[in-house]
């Protein structure tokens, strides 16, 4: 394949130590992710970003864990399942309702991360102690700890060439309104098709992915239901 050595981090395979600072973004979205952080600054809110860049290896861990039961799997309102009692078609569903296919991950791009307010966390914590961050969409809302970022995501994200691809509940992904992504996202979506897909995925890099063949059997509903379906930026 071709396009996986012109640009292997379309599918999570440049390393990490090509981003010496954790967790961070490609250089040329820091400069627009710094300024928005200041803007956040001057409203009283301490963005943090908690997950930048993420690697194939990394997330076909964490997929491994959700596909085995070692690891949590939520319904559609974030609640818990019962892993024992689904099918593996059912597992297939919960896990890509919050989690990316190895490979399909925005987070692999280096252009999309997980963003908090660390000063109204403190804060919230020392009220909950035991609280910890969940990254569940109540967190964003009203009476939530980050209802300011929220609020100030929704007036001002864009501003900064950032968007949240799932701002909206959209039948695949579902809503994540931590998840934020550079424009230049715009460009590695472009190039992804569907065949570049299909192809990187009969590669040895899935050989030990849980859930394997459901996968290479749902490989296009997959692709169009978890990556092409996102919201788009709304402004020009």
């Amino acid at each position: 394949m071709d396009i996986l050595e012109k640009s292997p981090e379309l599918f999570g395979l440049m390393p990490l130590s090509d981003f010496p600072k954790q967790p961070s973004l490609r250089e040329d979205c820091l400069a627009d992710f710094h300024a928005l952080k200041e803007s956040a600054k001057s409203e009283g809110i301490e963005l943090e970003l908690i997950s930048g860049v993420r690697e194939f290896d990394k997330q076909k861990a964490i997929w491994n864990a959700k596909a085995s039961g070692k690891r949590e799997l939520l319904n559609d309102q974030g609640r818990p399942l019962e892993f024992k009692s689904l099918s593996e078609e059912e597992v297939l569903k919960a896990i890509l309702r919050w989690s990316a296919l190895p490979g399909l991950s925005r987070h692999h791009w280096g252009t999309d991360g997980d963003i908090i307010d660390s000063k109204a966390l403190k804060a919230w914590q020392e009220e909950n102690p035991d609280y910890q961050v969940e990254l569940s969409p109540g967190e964003y809302e009203s009476n939530g700890p980050f209802e300011s970022l929220g609020n100030f995501l929704n007036d001002h994200l864009e501003n900064f060439h950032f968007f949240r691809p799932y701002r909206e509940d959209l039948g695949g992904v579902a809503p994540e309104p931590w998840h934020i992504s550079h424009r230049f996202s715009l460009t590695y979506k472009e190039i992804y098709t569907f065949d570049v897909f299909n192809q990187f995925l009969q590669t040895d890099h899935y050989k030990d992915l849980l859930l394997r063949e459901l996968v290479l059997e749902k490989a296009e509903w997959i692709f169009e239901n978890y990556f092409l379906n996102i919201t788009g930026p709304q402004r020009p």
